[in-house]
């Protein structure tokens, strides 16, 4: 995960966030993996309260003061919090993590405060067809296996 972490972090330019952050009171990282984005998050806005969610407690124990780990299902109706909480709420790397990806943005805007962010960083990967390794038929097959494990997957 670690690895993934920086991968992704090089592909867009060494930022932690593209929203236009001005002195946030409280974030929240949806699927918050290892922790190591609010960790990093929380020495752009030390006093800010920033939570990481997710269903695995793979976090570290030893953290900065504002920075907290629960174990939560964003798939679930109700979160964890009152609605108009937060002032950003990030993602990264989840499309295909939930069933629909659009209820989780629903989900977020009853949570953001107004004029809050929401901030969902996602990659799409692109296939190139390398002349005489693979052919359209080959790739079309690939392309309609992995539909189709989505699909089983119910995502």
């Amino acid at each position: 995960m670690e690895l993934h972490y920086d991968m992704i972090r090089l592909a867009i330019g060494d930022r932690e966030f593209f929203a236009p952050l001005d002195n946030p009171r409280k974030m929240l990282d949806i699927g918050t993996g290892t922790g190591r984005w609010p960790v990093e998050m929380s020495e752009f806005f030390p006093n800010c309260e920033i939570t990481g969610t997710d269903l695995s407690a793979i976090q570290p124990v030893s953290v900065p003061p504002n920075v907290h780990f629960v174990l939560d299902d964003a798939n679930e109706d109700d979160w964890l919090y009152s609605p108009n909480s937060f002032d950003y709420i990030h993602t990264r790397m989840m499309l295909g993590c939930f069933e629909d990806f659009r209820e989780i943005i629903k989900k977020s805007f009853k949570y953001l405060r107004p004029g809050g962010w929401m901030e969902s960083q996602v990659r799409f990967s692109v296939v190139a067809l390398a002349v005489g390794r693979v052919s359209g038929a080959d790739y079309s097959k690939c392309r309609s296996s992995c539909r189709s494990c989505i699909a089983t997957m119910g995502r």
